[in-house]
């Protein structure tokens, strides 16, 4: 791990970066791809390091509670004022440690909740026929995943295959924008064509070739954006280059509905999905 990403592990809301390039290209366990975040999720605020300075830090950098601050720390000067400073600075601090406790506890059900979701079994395709079981967190951009019916999608997919005869895929975005009805998302039908005859039963492919484990293609795309409703890539099939949209493209939270099961490519992985950037 890198120091910059270590800072921002204990740190979560330190603004560190790493720089990443201006476009991305992906082919499917390639090793430059470690580039990318691995796709761990945190949404919670603090760690048991940053929680005590994070916090005091957020509670005063509201003015009233800084005002008051003031107006105690004078009272310790009797030139000043007669007054008591414990009639400021106590009711201060007593607001102060229910502010904390209340955060802290929120915080502790995200952590929970980040828990959860990182370690989360997937299954993933990487260059083999039968797929290996992971924690989501260690999903990496160009792994192949296979998301079966009723599941959350993982990260962000650029879809490969389907179990509809179509090349579609169903998905529902309740967790996105609210709506329960049914989004259809499609292969390519250049992907379609290479994926012809492909069959997975029980997570396990049987098909008549090994291309939903050893996909050739190279994807272009954008890097991590905000904006959910475009995806401006391009795909680079048998000496093809062949345009791809967000009709292609799989975000996390979304539920796969009406579909046996799905095999996608990750493109944006942690918090760098579509949903991640939007938090």
């Amino acid at each position: 791990m890198s120091p910059i990403r270590w800072i921002g592990s204990c740190f979560p809301c330190a603004a560190f970066t790493e720089s990443a390039p201006a476009v991305r290209v992906v082919k499917p366990h390639d090793g430059s791809n470690s580039i990318f975040c691995d796709n761990q999720v945190i949404n919670s605020k603090y760690t048991a390091l940053s929680f005590l300075p994070q916090n005091l830090y957020d509670q005063f950098k509201r003015p009233l509670n800084r005002y008051f601050l003031f107006i105690g720390l004078l009272q310790l000067i009797p030139v000043i004022t007669p007054v008591s400073p414990i009639t400021t600075l106590g009711p201060l601090f007593g607001a102060f440690m229910i502010t904390a406790i209340k955060e802290g506890f929120d915080d502790l059900k995200r952590h929970q909740q980040d828990r959860e979701f990182n370690h989360k079994p997937q299954k993933v395709y990487r260059g083999r026929l039968s797929p290996e079981t992971i924690d989501s967190k260690h999903i990496r951009v160009g792994n192949l995943v296979l998301v079966e019916a009723g599941n959350e999608l993982p990260c962000d997919l650029f879809l490969l295959a389907s179990s509809d005869p179509e090349g579609l895929a169903y998905i529902q975005t309740a967790n996105i924008d609210g709506e329960i009805d049914l989004k259809a998302r499609s292969c390519l039908p250049e992907v379609m064509t290479l994926m012809e005859g492909v069959e997975i039963v029980d997570g396990n492919y049987t098909g008549p070739s090994d291309q939903i484990a050893l996909f050739p293609g190279q994807l272009t795309y954008e890097p991590p954006n905000q904006n959910i409703y475009d995806f401006a890539s391009s795909l680079r099939l048998n000496n093809k280059t062949i345009s791809v949209c967000e009709q292609q493209l799989l975000l996390q939270s979304c539920v796969l509905k009406n579909t046996t099961w799905v095999v996608g490519m990750a493109v944006y992985t942690g918090n760098e999905t579509k949903v991640g950037m939007n938090k």
